[in-house]
């Protein structure tokens, strides 16, 4: 096999960076996998994001036995029987979540879920206790052997405990959060809660997940909210997430610190906890029905506090018909999603009768809000604005990023790619990636179907740290040069403007527009995108595929694995090709580094074994 060390960009700039795009600027479709719409007839389908709305691949979903695994566009299908279920998600490195829903005879139920990332462990020594501080002034406070296994057995040494704050203030935070915000209180009755601050407390050593020791407390601090709406309380009641119910359970107090916009308590076992008073709940209801007039049965409809934290979330019945429990005489924001994509968001105002928890839709004081109608594959937004879902994935309209807008609406590629060893990424509509230098690398064209060049784009291929070490942002780390916060991975070009892509503070890509403005969306946006994510048609949810035949990525352990004259490489981190050597790049120091055909080309950022005639001039 030839070997080239770990080198994060040029996994960037040779697949992913056309896959992301494409993803942003095109969709992927809700499918069942033969591009076609969801076939189920009983059970849930939908798609899973993350806190930021980009699709989640390889979350295990589970409900009532059966499982599922979502797909490269974060879609899934989970086949159940009717009736009230919780579904279950999971992906390393993020927090678990379940939902309620209640599953139609013979029809679809739609559900869309967001799974926020898992906050960098701080380690404690348990035998002797202590305290650790998380985000935003998360903290934890144990005494010597508070934690033990699941099976009781005491744990001793370091563990790592990750502290994960959720702001019920921030769009993306309140839409992560488990559960529906329906909880059991002390009194076992029902209640519908407004969040003032959650944080997930989860402890490891090793691969086992801890407990706190039965009879042991633990003192958290949570993060109150940042921009919160109303008064805060100066005590609170504080919650924990059941997952086998998929609601909270009331069980302690916490106390408000306005100095540190915090509130500190004990808890007696590890979870999910929230501080909360129970809502003054009413409820709502409505009708969600087609262009035709036809009802949308399994339509997924969330509502969220304007002037309060909070969200409660309800499926339509088999007539169409929701109700969904919201605080009294409040604004509240309704998103009705079609199963197959589209949606209708509006702010109604709810009214100021007491009802039961859950919510009857029969009871004559749950507040009739009117009709929902949805088109499929549009949306209609609360200011009345109609948009198509063939547009809304690509969250660059209506911005500063427009040039990058309408670069996607023109390159947008569909049908399968193939990676062809000219140089070139090929949809099966004729959309293409050229690369500039004739071979795969970091500059290049993005072309239309019709062969239209819609823009360009310039990427870093960052190489082996050189004897001055690295520059622009880059750090030398495993003795390569690697981007930090603030470093510059590249460019593209559109509607005649160029946009930096660039690793921000949470070591993630983001999109900067000349001015300096890095992209982001607000609520109403957040709402649009929910109700159309994963919905449109037009391109490709599968890998891209190499020309010539042979294993694609992760393919190959060795040349015998390949076909024909085409050699194994391997990128590092598990990425291995099959393919032609003269593309198999390694670090060199003299041409007697490399194979025959091949040069030690100086790139600039790094000095890599190239085939002759891609070398750049010396």
């Amino acid at each position: 096999m030839r070997t080239q060390a770990r080198r994060i960009l040029i996994v960037s700039s040779l697949l992913l960076m056309p896959a992301v795009f494409v993803t942003i600027g095109c969709g992927s479709g809700r499918t069942d996998g033969s591009g076609g719409s969801s076939k189920v007839k009983t059970g849930v389908t939908g798609a899973v994001l993350d806190a930021d709305g980009a699709a989640l691949a390889g979350v295990s979903v589970s409900a009532a036995g059966a499982s599922a695994t979502t797909s490269s566009n974060g879609t899934f299908v989970l086949e159940i029987d009717a009736g009230p279920a919780v579904v279950s998600f999971s992906l390393a490195g993020h927090l678990p979540s379940q939902k309620r829903v209640t599953v139609l005879d013979g029809k679809p139920t739609g559900l869309e879920v967001r799974l926020r990332k898992m906050e960098a462990p701080v380690q404690l020594d348990v035998t002797v206790g202590g305290s650790i501080a998380g985000l935003r002034g998360a903290a934890l406070v144990a005494g010597a052997g508070a934690f033990v296994t699941g099976g009781g057995a005491d744990v001793q040494g370091m563990v790592d405990i990750h502290l994960t704050p959720l702001d019920p203030s921030d769009e993306a935070d309140l839409s992560s959060a488990p559960g529906d915000f329906s909880a059991t209180g002390a009194d076992g009755e029902l209640v519908q809660l407004e969040s003032f601050g959650m944080l997930d407390v989860t402890v490891m050593q090793g691969a086992e997940q801890l407990d706190i020791r039965s009879g042991t407390k633990v003192t958290v601090t949570l993060p109150g909210p940042a921009n919160p709406t109303g008064d805060i309380p100066e005590t609170i009641a504080l919650w924990s997430f059941d997952e086998a119910t998929a609601r909270w359970k009331e069980e302690g107090t916490a106390t408000y610190d306005a100095a540190s916009n915090s509130y500190t308590g004990e808890i007696g076992h590890l979870s999910m906890w929230n501080c909360d008073k129970p809502l003054e709940a009413t409820c709502i209801k409505g009708r969600v029905k087609d262009n035709s007039g036809a009802a949308v049965a399994g339509a997924w409809v969330v509502a969220k506090g304007v002037d309060y934290m909070g969200s409660s979330s309800a499926t339509a019945d088999a007539a169409g018909e929701f109700c969904v429990a919201v605080r009294k005489s409040s604004k509240v924001r309704v998103n009705a999603v079609h199963p197959d994509g589209g949606g209708t968001i509006r702010e109604v105002e709810s009214g100021a009768e007491d009802t039961t928890l859950p919510p009857q839709c029969d009871d004559p004081r749950c507040k009739d809000v009117g009709e929902w109608v949805i088109d499929k594959g549009k949306v209609v937004t609360s200011t009345g604005d109609t948009i198509d879902c063939g547009d809304v994935e690509n969250p660059f309209a209506g911005t500063c990023a427009v040039g990058m807008f309408d670069m996607m609406t023109c390159f947008r590629p569909a049908g399968a790619c193939v990676f062809k060893q000219g140089g070139t990424t090929e949809w099966e509509n004729g959309a293409k990636i050229v690369y500039s230098s004739g071979r795969m690398g970091g500059q290049g064209q993005y072309l239309s179907p019709t062969g239209q060049v819609c823009g360009t784009f310039d990427f870093t291929i960052p190489g082996p740290c050189a004897d001055g070490g690295c520059t622009n942002g880059y750090k030398c780390e495993d003795e390569y040069c690697q981007p930090q916060a603030g470093a510059q991975l590249g460019t593209i070009t559109g509607g005649n403007k160029t946009f930096a892509i660039v690793y921000d503070d949470d070591e993630e890509t983001a999109l900067q527009c000349p001015d300096g403005t890095l992209i982001s969306m607000d609520d109403e946006a957040s709402d649009v995108y929910e109700a159309c994510t994963g919905n449109q048609q037009g391109s490709s949810s599968e890998p891209c595929t190499w020309e010539g035949g042979g294993p694609g990525p992760s393919g190959c352990t060795s040349d015998a694995d390949c076909t024909g004259d085409q050699a194994c490489c391997d990128y590092g981190s598990g990425l291995t090709f099959c393919i032609s050597p003269l593309l198999c790049q390694s670090p060199c120091t003299a041409d007697s580094d490399c194979q025959t055909g091949q040069r030690c080309c100086d790139v600039g950022t790094s000095v890599i074994c190239l085939a002759v005639e891609s070398c750049p001039s010396q």
